[in-house]
């Protein structure tokens, strides 16, 4: 029964995601929205280290050509279109992205999924690569370069 249930959540965050990214394809770049909690790692503007966030979670969110790390009271945001490129990594089991900027800006986070209430490793995934497909898209639609870890 366990088994049933998990195989129709998947299906539906499939579809859900197929759904969205058919929507999401057809949209401009600066209309493009998406809005997830992460855990913020570090990050530079023009090489000055970022005080105001601190290693924690935070919210990321695109919206109308900006995105936005938002923790507490503190912001801080960028433009989509001075994105150089988009990368990924592995680490300790966790996925790791880092935005390079052509302003010489980088912003490194990673993608927060609560595992107290999701236990199932597939849906864990599903939900990992839905966030993925995400980034994957925007970098498409900025034409940038998107390095995905082999790992």
């Amino acid at each position: 029964m366990f088994g049933l249930l998990t195989a129709i959540v998947l299906l539906a965050i499939c579809i859900f995601a197929i759904v969205k990214a058919i929507n999401v394809m057809n949209c401009p770049a600066d209309k493009f929205k998406f809005h997830f909690k992460v855990f913020w790692v570090d990050g530079n503007i023009n090489h000055n280290n970022i005080n105001k966030l601190q290693k924690g979670e935070c919210e990321f969110k695109l919206d109308s050509g900006m995105f936005y790390f938002k923790q507490n009271d503190n912001i801080v945001s960028d433009n989509i279109f001075d994105i150089q490129n988009i990368r990924t990594w592995n680490y300790e089991g966790f996925k790791y992205i880092a935005i390079d900027m052509k302003t010489h800006s980088e912003y490194m986070f990673s993608l927060l999924i609560d595992n107290d209430s999701v236990k199932d490793v597939k849906m864990l995934n599903a939900l990992s690569d839905g966030m993925l497909n995400q980034f994957r898209t925007l970098a498409k639609k900025l034409q940038i370069e998107f390095v995905e870890s082999s790992d």
